[in-house]
């Protein structure tokens, strides 16, 4: 392991084979990237395609994981590698370059010493770039506690001509923070989602199918009462309502082997709500005890994997679903968020489910 300083990249090189000058130069800071100097010769631009497998870089300590995802650029004798979200502090990363004849493997991890400067939105919630017309909550994480208290004042929905919406979310009071305070939860108006509502038909719902948006964060106040360190855009594009309900039954399971340090993997068909996943999924051994273990979600929170404590044992499992599961519109396992009194499907609702998978 090596220590890191808030202000400088450290340079972290070890060379299996091909030329020395080759070097990695990790992150010092959740949003630097990582870089790879010293490629006077190569002919790293025409190989644009290969990039990802060329330099790739992992979440250690979670088995069989894929690449985190990002985006590459090259100046001909360098080649960056700027991940999709920030990296996390206190997460141990291992990066991996093989290129014309030189392997390189170096690890780092970025000190959680936010409080030296000023907090930053790490990441929100959902990912996706396309989300449904009535979605219903957006989750915002800041990499250091916040003062809150104002929230409302400094978070927008802008549309294509930036625009801010109006009535676009609930003014909750107290507002949506978790214990920490560096989750904030906003929730898109019920009264303009649901259809029948008086402002549903007044002036319709506040994202429109097949524009534009951008959910900007700037200016809020940490707990030190220290501004942003500058302002977080989610841009995305409104896709069609979203108004059936999860099916766990629908839901894609791949079950570990016995002694395989790997995951229960579930490919689920859809975005589903990223703080309930963690909650409302569970894996049970065959005498009904909850396995203790880590989540991890991927693809736009499409896919769900479960790292248990302890190696999976041969036997039969059970998948746990709660009812209150939700998908990006609410809708939820036992029926629909924006349900008409003629829907069908209220008579249609489901009770927590079970999925079951033997491990061999």
């Amino acid at each position: 392991m090596v220590a890191l300083t808030a202000t400088l990249f450290v340079t972290v090189l070890t060379v299996w084979n091909g030329r020395a000058d080759v070097t990695i130069v990790v992150p010092a800071t959740p949003d630097e990237p990582v870089v790879v100097t010293g490629l006077f010769g190569s002919d790293i631009g025409a190989a644009r395609e290969d990039w990802p497998s060329i330099l790739s870089v992992y979440v250690t300590g979670r088995g069989e994981v894929p690449a985190v995802l990002g985006e590459y650029t090259t100046d001909g004798v360098s080649i960056t590698f700027t991940p999709r979200f920030p990296f996390v502090p206190d997460q141990e990363y291992r990066v991996v370059f093989s290129f014309d004849a030189t392997h390189i493997e170096s690890s780092f991890m970025i000190p959680n010493v936010a409080s030296s400067w000023n907090a930053v939105v790490n990441r929100i919630y959902p990912t996706a770039n396309e989300l449904p017309s009535n979605l219903l909550k957006f989750y915002v994480y800041f990499s250091s506690p916040m003062r809150g208290g104002d929230v409302y004042d400094h978070v927008a929905l802008l549309d294509e001509s930036g625009e801010a919406v109006d009535l676009a979310f609930v003014e909750t009071r107290p507002e949506l923070w978790d214990p920490s305070m560096t989750r904030l939860t906003l929730i898109c108006h019920p009264g303009r989602i649901k259809r029948g509502l008086e402002l549903n038909e007044r002036i319709g719902p506040p994202l429109r199918e097949g524009e534009t948006f951008t959910l900007r964060v700037d200016g809020l106040l940490d707990d030190a009462g220290s501004p942003m360190a500058r302002a977080f855009d989610k841009d995305f594009v409104v896709g069609a309502a979203d108004r059936m309900a999860p099916d766990p039954e629908a839901w894609v399971v791949h079950a570990p082997g016995a002694d395989a340090d790997v995951p229960l993997r579930i490919e689920l068909g859809e975005s589903l709500d990223h703080a309930l996943l963690q909650r409302f999924v569970a894996v049970a051994d065959a005498s009904g005890s909850i396995l203790e273990g880590t989540v991890e979600l991927s693809q736009c929170e499409t896919e769900w994997a479960f790292y248990p404590t302890e190696t999976w044992a041969a036997g039969e499992y059970t998948i746990l679903i709660h009812e209150a599961l939700e998908d990006l519109a609410g809708n939820r396992v036992d029926g629909l968020f924006d349900a008409k009194t003629n829907d069908s499907s209220l008579s249609a609702k489901k009770p927590a489910q079970k999925l079951r998978f033997d491990v061999r």
